[in-house]
């Protein structure tokens, strides 16, 4: 059995692969600067795709989510969180995993 860490370990890489490219470019306007009532708008679309991701492997995610223009962040993996950056995208999906399928998600 694989110890936790290389659990962790092989979900980041995984993630990573996938999301390497044109998305990281973008990262700075992930987000438009307009009004809350659009931020909001567009949590509530996101959390709806979120939501669509439960019970996937991390690699079949990726490119789902990258196909619809989403990001992702790994913010915990067997119940084990990780360190996170405060700053909020209405189009980001935090995903929580454990046993190597995500298990949780939320948006930020």
């Amino acid at each position: 059995m694989a110890s936790r860490s290389k659990v962790a370990a092989a979900l980041a890489l995984a993630l990573a692969c996938t999301f390497a490219g044109p998305m990281v470019a973008n990262a700075a306007s992930a987000t438009p600067s307009v009004g809350t009532d659009n931020q909001n708008q567009i949590a509530e679309k996101t959390l709806s795709y979120a939501k669509t991701l439960v019970g996937k492997l991390p690699s079949a995610a990726g490119r789902a989510a990258r196909a619809h223009g989403y990001f992702l962040r790994i913010v915990a993996v067997d119940g084990q969180g990780r360190a996170i950056t405060m700053d909020y995208w209405a189009n980001r999906i935090d995903l929580e995993f454990t046993k190597g399928r995500i298990s949780k998600v939320s948006v930020g």
